[in-house]
């Protein structure tokens, strides 16, 4: 079966099936695990709005128009993100159903890698939060992203009652007795622990011109 077909089944699956997992990909078509999920990403990237349903274990079209995120920032889609997700805590029934699609929208939009940010938050989303706690999970999920993106971010630090800013090129997260995001060029090191940081801005392509 050529490399074309075999998009073609797959596509099929995708339309015919609630849920079409990577295994079931792999027995109808007869390739690997890496080539099922490089077809996954090729359909995804054609614009065919697909969403990992993790209730069911495998791959679901977006029965859904595609939602355009282009106009918005990977700071700004993350704020929106962990909002709906608490909101989704706090309500049930018809609203809650709403919330849940608009999600799965986000998350199938192709415009960056939302599912494993959300995934990021999954463990946060059956917890209300309030106040500074939120804002903790706003810079948490923003830290998350930035390492994860491997790009250059902006921390706004409250070192001794001092507002101040600096730039992270590619921030990792490392443990020591606690957490701390790091960043190494050239020969410098910088290291902030998260305790320290009040809030994250990720630079995007037209900030890092």
């Amino acid at each position: 079966m050529s490399a074309l077909n075999q998009l073609i089944v797959i596509v099929n699956l995708l339309y015919n099936r609630n849920s079409v997992s990577i295994k079931s990909i792999r027995e109808v078509c007869g390739i690997s695990e890496r080539t099922a999920y490089r077809y996954i990403d090729k359909i995804s990237r054609a614009g065919i709005p697909l969403y990992f349903d993790r209730d069911q274990g495998g791959y679901t079209l977006c029965r859904y128009a595609k939602l355009p995120l282009n106009h918005l920032d990977i700071n700004e889609i993350i704020i929106i993100i962990v909002a709906l997700i608490q909101l989704s805590n706090r309500i049930d029934g018809y609203y809650h159903k709403a919330v849940e699609n608009l999600l799965k929208k986000i998350e199938s939009s192709g415009e960056i890698a939302l599912e494993e940010i959300i995934g990021l938050l999954e463990s946060n989303r059956k917890e209300n939060c309030e106040g500074e706690r939120l804002n903790q999970l706003i810079t948490s999920s923003l830290i998350q992203a930035a390492v994860r993106l491997k790009t250059k971010t902006n921390i706004f630090l409250n070192r001794d009652g001092q507002l101040r800013d600096i730039i992270l090129e590619h921030p990792k997260l490392e443990f020591k007795k606690r957490w701390k995001v790091v960043s190494i060029k050239e020969n410098s090191r910088e290291t902030v622990p998260l305790s320290q940081i009040v809030g994250i801005h990720i630079k995007t392509l037209s900030e890092k011109t």
